[in-house]
């Protein structure tokens, strides 16, 4: 019995360092928002150098600022009717570590002749932390895992980066 108790000290200290090695295994949720600039988690991993050269299929910002949000949005793939005049502005709810805003996706004429019609989604993010980060994680993908220690398209990252310049730059 008193063999097995340096056996579980040595799979601790293994568990530990292998956690220290490999890093963070799994996102923690946070129980409150961290206001900020956030963007797409593997643009914000490149360098300044490799921004500059890089072709982007779809940009996404978010800005959370004293309970009130500016969004952004592009992408190659497009949708009908018209696209809203970026960023768009509200405020967000939030519910613990949970936000949630509503965008306009697309002003579409029906029929003609009557004035064309505003499409608005629902966004929500769970606010995470992984790797020392503080991550906004569609609740949508919350089940979708980590691999090779990246998170799934669409997480966003919190930067230090102004919103306008990530907008100008990935345009």
């Amino acid at each position: 019995m008193s063999a097995s108790r340096p056996l579980r000290f040595l799979l601790f200290l293994g568990l530990g360092a292998a956690r220290t090695a490999f890093g963070q295994a799994e996102p923690v949720p946070l129980d409150k928002v961290e206001e900020g600039v956030y963007s797409l988690y593997e643009h914000e991993k490149l360098t300044e150098q490799q921004r500059r050269g890089a072709g982007y299929f779809q940009t996404t910002i978010v800005e959370l600022k004293d309970g009130h949000f500016r969004y952004w949005f592009r992408s190659d793939l497009k949708g009908l009717g018209e696209e809203p005049a970026y960023p768009l502005t509200g405020t967000y709810k939030a519910e613990g570590g949970v936000i949630t805003i509503e965008v306009k996706t697309a002003s579409l004429t029906i029929n003609p002749g009557q004035p064309p019609r505003d499409f608005y989604r629902t966004e929500k993010w769970q606010v995470m932390k992984y790797d020392g980060q503080v991550l906004l994680w569609p609740v949508m993908l919350r089940a979708v895992p980590i691999v090779a220690g990246r998170p799934p398209h669409n997480v966003l990252l919190r930067t230090t980066r102004n919103p306008e310049e990530i907008w100008k730059q990935e345009g």
